[in-house]
């Protein structure tokens, strides 16, 4: 129904990994066009650094910001709301791609 959460702490996945090579995957089946999916930010409110991916019109959408700057990818064709799709992320430095089911890469 939407309204589920899981967290965990900084110790389990650290958000101080700029240089790191992020991989992220989610298996979804969306009920709206719009929403978080995904949320890792930092508890130290100087730094701002984040990981984020959403659902904005439809499309899937990856935005982070390690320090280096922000960065946005978005899927080019909405998902399909009520149908199972695979969502890819990867981060390194500050260029990202994300890879939806069934679709080309977008970086």
């Amino acid at each position: 129904n939407g309204t589920g959460f899981l967290e965990f702490s900084v110790d389990v996945i650290p958000i101080n990994f700029i240089n790191i090579h992020t991989v992220i995957k989610l298996s979804i089946t969306p009920s709206s066009t719009d929403g978080l999916l995904f949320y890792m930010g930092s508890t130290d409110p100087n730094t701002g650094n984040y990981l984020l991916i959403g659902l904005r019109e439809g499309k899937a959408e990856f935005r982070f910001d390690l320090g280096l700057g922000v960065g946005v990818v978005q899927s080019n064709q909405p998902l399909t709301k009520g149908e199972n799709h695979m969502i890819t992320v990867q981060r390194t430095d500050n260029r990202g791609q994300i890879t939806v089911s069934g679709q080309e890469p977008v970086t």
